[in-house]
């Protein structure tokens, strides 16, 4: 979850309820996000629990999410025509559309066999495909939805995000003897990423003095690491935030030369005295429905 969040911390076996905000007291960012993943936690536990680890749709509205036909397209994507309407997913409330009609996003493969631009495996004979619907929660601030999260009553400031729900829909081609049921995902392939405290050093001598390394506890709690997503052929890299990745704005984006104009945001990230920087920019992508990095 992105943001510049103090603290981010659920015990889920504390048994809290939520929080008590005492008159004359601190109220801060990490009292919010405690209520919120509190309630989220309860909500997602009960809904798993009465539901069921599952995707479930409502009686009343049986083709919510019910996938009426697909389109394989010129760059190896596959757009599908879903029925509106919302679903349970594993315990997740997840809407798409308005309730009525049909709706189309684009679906991209978990794996091979498909790659972009070399579509031809999909259109194999006797070749059956499921669609997997991924769903996972996000921060979205307000230079993200201007419109709907920033006050122009206050002067435009960075306030609190929304937390969002979001959904991608991907494909899978199943083998013979696999169906739904069966069918599994795994994690082997995938790195793991773990941080540790520099050693503390020390000044010798008849008082030991202690220097560098360890962990103050006047530091920013929250670091961001992530793996950059770079350009094919590239070497890996690492990129990481002292604000969780908080540090954002808005920006209008020119090619040949490569060139940001930045429209939001712009003293907090002039004035953040970084010699270096590494910029991400996404944009929200609505054939897929969920926000890409670009």
């Amino acid at each position: 979850m992105r943001g510049d969040f103090s603290r981010w911390h659920l015990d889920t076996r504390s048994n809290f309820n939520g929080i008590l905000p005492q008159q004359g007291k601190l109220l801060i960012d990490a009292d919010g996000l405690a209520q919120t993943r509190i309630a989220n936690h309860w909500q997602q536990t009960s809904a798993r629990d009465w539901v069921g680890a599952v995707a479930a749709v409502p009686a009343d509205e049986p083709s919510s999410f019910a996938v009426s036909a697909a389109q394989i397209n010129a760059d190896g994507t596959v757009t599908l025509t879903l029925g509106s309407g919302h679903i349970w997913a594993d315990g997740l409330l997840v809407a798409l559309g308005d309730g009525t009609g049909t709706v189309q996003r684009a679906a991209t493969w978990l794996e091979p066999p498909i790659v972009p631009n070399e579509g031809s495996a999909a259109k194999a004979a006797d070749a059956i495909d499921v669609v997997v619907l991924e769903v996972w929660q996000e921060g979205i601030n307000g230079y993200q939805l201007p419109n709907a999260l920033i006050e122009p009553a206050l002067g435009g400031p960075d306030t609190a995000e929304r937390l969002h729900t979001a959904t991608a829909f991907r494909l899978a081609r199943i083998n013979a003897g696999q169906s739904c049921k069966n069918l599994t995902f795994t994690d082997s392939g995938l790195g793991k990423l773990t941080a540790t405290l520099q050693p503390v050093g020390k000044i010798t001598g008849d008082c030991p003095i202690p220097v560098g390394g360890g962990y103050s506890g006047f530091e920013h709690r929250l670091y961001r690491i992530e793996i950059a997503d770079v350009l094919a052929g590239s070497a890996a890299m690492f990129k990481y935030s002292r604000e969780n990745g908080g540090l954002v704005g808005r920006c209008i984006f020119q090619t040949a030369p490569n060139h940001l104009t930045i429209t939001a945001n712009l003293v907090a990230i002039t004035t953040a005295n970084q010699p270096s920087f590494y910029v991400e920019i996404e944009q929200w992508d609505a054939a897929r429905g969920n926000w890409q990095v670009v």
